[in-house]
Protein backbone atom coordinates (compact mmCIF):
# COMPACT_ATOMS: atom_id res chain seq x y z
CA UNK A 1 0.00 0.00 0.00
CA UNK A 2 1.65 3.49 -0.84
CA UNK A 3 1.64 6.65 0.87
CA UNK A 4 -1.84 8.14 -0.88
CA UNK A 5 -3.83 4.47 -0.53
CA UNK A 6 -3.04 5.22 2.75
CA UNK A 7 -4.30 8.55 3.39
CA UNK A 8 -7.09 7.56 1.58
CA UNK A 9 -7.44 4.33 3.48
CA UNK A 10 -7.07 5.66 7.00
CA UNK A 11 -10.36 8.86 6.63
CA UNK A 12 -12.39 5.44 6.31
CA UNK A 13 -12.01 4.56 9.92
CA UNK A 14 -11.35 8.08 11.31
CA UNK A 15 -13.91 9.98 13.48
CA UNK A 16 -15.02 13.25 12.30
CA UNK A 17 -16.24 15.81 14.03
CA UNK A 18 -18.92 17.90 11.56
CA UNK A 19 -19.91 20.11 14.38
CA UNK A 20 -16.62 20.62 16.03
CA UNK A 21 -15.97 19.44 19.49
CA UNK A 22 -16.90 20.76 23.11
CA UNK A 23 -14.21 21.01 25.78
CA UNK A 24 -16.36 22.02 28.99
CA UNK A 25 -14.58 23.69 31.69
CA UNK A 26 -14.28 20.41 33.19
CA UNK A 27 -12.07 18.98 30.22
CA UNK A 28 -9.98 21.98 30.09
CA UNK A 29 -9.29 21.88 33.83
CA UNK A 30 -8.19 17.80 33.77
CA UNK A 31 -5.91 19.09 30.24
CA UNK A 32 -4.54 21.51 31.93
CA UNK A 33 -3.19 19.21 35.18
CA UNK A 34 -2.57 16.45 32.87
CA UNK A 35 -0.17 18.85 30.60
CA UNK A 36 2.17 20.04 32.92
CA UNK A 37 3.26 16.62 34.17
CA UNK A 38 3.57 15.74 30.21
CA UNK A 39 5.48 18.51 29.52
CA UNK A 40 7.71 17.89 31.98
CA UNK A 41 8.05 14.42 31.35
CA UNK A 42 8.89 15.29 27.48
CA UNK A 43 11.39 17.87 28.68
CA UNK A 44 12.92 14.90 30.73
CA UNK A 45 12.38 12.30 28.06
CA UNK A 46 14.38 14.83 25.36
CA UNK A 47 16.68 15.29 27.66
CA UNK A 48 17.40 11.43 28.53
CA UNK A 49 17.65 11.11 24.70
CA UNK A 50 20.30 13.75 24.43
CA UNK A 51 22.25 12.26 27.36
CA UNK A 52 22.52 8.59 26.06
CA UNK A 53 22.38 9.28 22.00
CA UNK A 54 24.11 12.27 21.78
CA UNK A 55 26.54 12.61 24.93
CA UNK A 56 25.08 15.70 26.12
CA UNK A 57 25.08 16.13 30.35
CA UNK A 58 22.43 14.30 31.79
CA UNK A 59 20.85 17.27 33.75
CA UNK A 60 18.66 14.91 35.65
CA UNK A 61 19.15 13.20 39.15
CA UNK A 62 18.06 9.89 39.51
CA UNK A 63 15.75 10.30 43.10
CA UNK A 64 17.79 8.78 45.81
CA UNK A 65 17.06 5.29 46.45
CA UNK A 66 19.22 2.87 48.49
CA UNK A 67 17.68 -0.25 46.12
CA UNK A 68 19.47 1.43 42.60
CA UNK A 69 19.82 -0.97 39.91
CA UNK A 70 23.13 -2.42 38.22
CA UNK A 71 23.85 -1.04 34.96
CA UNK A 72 22.84 -2.45 32.05
CA UNK A 73 24.60 -3.25 28.67
CA UNK A 74 22.05 -3.24 25.30
CA UNK A 75 22.64 -5.00 22.56
CA UNK A 76 23.02 -2.58 19.35
CA UNK A 77 19.48 -3.32 18.22
CA UNK A 78 17.85 -2.89 21.55
CA UNK A 79 20.01 0.45 21.95
CA UNK A 80 18.24 1.86 18.80
CA UNK A 81 14.89 0.43 19.04
CA UNK A 82 15.13 2.58 22.68
CA UNK A 83 16.70 5.42 21.00
CA UNK A 84 13.57 5.06 18.18
CA UNK A 85 10.98 5.00 21.40
CA UNK A 86 13.14 7.97 22.87
CA UNK A 87 12.46 9.94 20.01
CA UNK A 88 8.75 8.92 18.80
CA UNK A 89 8.20 10.47 22.76
CA UNK A 90 9.29 13.33 22.40
CA UNK A 91 8.21 14.44 18.89
CA UNK A 92 4.30 13.13 19.96
CA UNK A 93 4.65 15.69 22.92
CA UNK A 94 6.23 18.45 20.84
CA UNK A 95 2.97 18.20 18.76
CA UNK A 96 0.60 17.72 21.59
CA UNK A 97 2.26 20.75 22.97
CA UNK A 98 1.70 22.56 19.67
CA UNK A 99 -1.60 21.94 19.11
CA UNK A 100 -2.49 22.34 23.00
CA UNK A 101 -1.34 26.51 22.80
CA UNK A 102 -3.79 26.12 19.67
CA UNK A 103 -6.20 25.17 21.70
CA UNK A 104 -5.72 27.34 24.97
CA UNK A 105 -4.41 30.17 23.68
CA UNK A 106 -5.95 30.58 20.22
CA UNK A 107 -2.48 30.64 18.94
CA UNK A 108 -2.46 30.72 15.17
CA UNK A 109 -1.81 27.28 13.94
CA UNK A 110 1.66 27.02 12.76
CA UNK A 111 1.21 24.06 9.39
CA UNK A 112 5.03 24.28 8.35
CA UNK A 113 6.11 23.21 12.65
CA UNK A 114 2.90 20.41 13.15
CA UNK A 115 4.17 18.89 9.34
CA UNK A 116 7.55 19.45 10.54
CA UNK A 117 7.16 17.42 14.03
CA UNK A 118 5.11 14.46 11.73
CA UNK A 119 8.37 14.30 9.49
CA UNK A 120 10.77 13.78 12.70
CA UNK A 121 8.60 10.86 13.77
CA UNK A 122 8.48 9.39 10.57
CA UNK A 123 12.28 9.55 10.58
CA UNK A 124 11.82 7.05 14.37
CA UNK A 125 9.18 5.32 12.90
CA UNK A 126 11.80 4.01 9.73
CA UNK A 127 13.98 3.62 12.11
CA UNK A 128 11.90 1.22 14.01
CA UNK A 129 10.72 -0.49 10.80
CA UNK A 130 14.27 -0.73 9.44
CA UNK A 131 15.54 -2.53 12.48
CA UNK A 132 12.25 -4.65 12.44
CA UNK A 133 13.13 -6.10 8.35
CA UNK A 134 9.31 -4.15 7.83
CA UNK A 135 8.56 -1.15 5.53
CA UNK A 136 6.40 1.82 5.73
CA UNK A 137 4.15 0.16 3.17
CA UNK A 138 3.89 -3.24 4.93
CA UNK A 139 3.11 -1.17 8.35
CA UNK A 140 0.48 0.96 6.32
CA UNK A 141 -1.00 -2.10 5.19
CA UNK A 142 -1.54 -4.12 8.39
CA UNK A 143 -2.90 -1.34 10.14
CA UNK A 144 -5.77 -0.89 7.36
CA UNK A 145 -6.49 -4.46 7.35
CA UNK A 146 -6.54 -4.04 11.68
CA UNK A 147 -9.10 -1.32 11.27
CA UNK A 148 -11.39 -2.73 8.50
CA UNK A 149 -11.66 -5.68 10.89
CA UNK A 150 -12.30 -3.65 13.60
CA UNK A 151 -15.09 -1.34 11.76
CA UNK A 152 -16.22 -3.02 8.55
CA UNK A 153 -18.26 -0.04 7.29
CA UNK A 154 -16.62 2.96 9.32
CA UNK A 155 -15.98 4.29 12.53
CA UNK A 156 -18.25 3.62 15.05
CA UNK A 157 -17.66 4.60 19.19
CA UNK A 158 -19.33 1.18 19.88
CA UNK A 159 -16.91 -0.95 17.74
CA UNK A 160 -14.24 1.18 19.02
CA UNK A 161 -14.76 0.59 22.43
CA UNK A 162 -15.72 -2.94 21.93
CA UNK A 163 -12.51 -4.61 19.64
CA UNK A 164 -12.17 -8.08 18.84
CA UNK A 165 -8.28 -8.16 20.00
CA UNK A 166 -8.30 -12.18 19.16
CA UNK A 167 -8.66 -10.84 14.89
CA UNK A 168 -6.66 -7.75 15.34
CA UNK A 169 -4.09 -9.77 16.86
CA UNK A 170 -4.47 -12.58 13.73
CA UNK A 171 -3.89 -9.88 11.60
CA UNK A 172 -1.41 -8.54 13.40
CA UNK A 173 0.42 -11.62 13.40
CA UNK A 174 -0.16 -12.77 9.73
CA UNK A 175 1.18 -9.58 8.14
CA UNK A 176 -1.23 -8.84 5.11
CA UNK A 177 -4.53 -10.14 4.87
CA UNK A 178 -3.40 -12.14 1.52
CA UNK A 179 -0.33 -13.52 3.43
CA UNK A 180 1.63 -12.08 0.68
CA UNK A 181 4.28 -10.21 3.21
CA UNK A 182 3.81 -12.11 6.65
CA UNK A 183 5.78 -9.94 9.98
CA UNK A 184 8.42 -12.35 10.40
CA UNK A 185 11.16 -11.03 13.33
CA UNK A 186 14.90 -10.46 12.26
CA UNK A 187 17.03 -13.57 13.22
CA UNK A 188 18.55 -10.87 16.32
CA UNK A 189 15.13 -11.25 18.25
CA UNK A 190 14.10 -14.64 17.83
CA UNK A 191 16.20 -15.22 21.23
CA UNK A 192 17.03 -11.63 22.47
CA UNK A 193 19.13 -12.07 25.73
CA UNK A 194 18.25 -10.24 28.65
CA UNK A 195 20.44 -6.83 29.22
CA UNK A 196 23.31 -7.86 31.03
CA UNK A 197 23.82 -6.43 34.02
CA UNK A 198 27.35 -4.62 34.78
CA UNK A 199 28.27 -5.69 38.00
Amino acid sequence: MDQQEYLAASERTEKKFPEGMVLTGEHQVIFNFLTDDLITIGEGMDNMKRHLIYGADLGIKAPQSELMPAAKKLDPMTAELLHAALGKVTESIEFFDMMLNHVKRGTPLDVANAIEEVGDGMWYDAMVLRLLGSSFDQAAQINIDKLKARFPDKFTSENALNRDLVVEREILEGGLANGEIPVVLPKSFESTPEPADLT
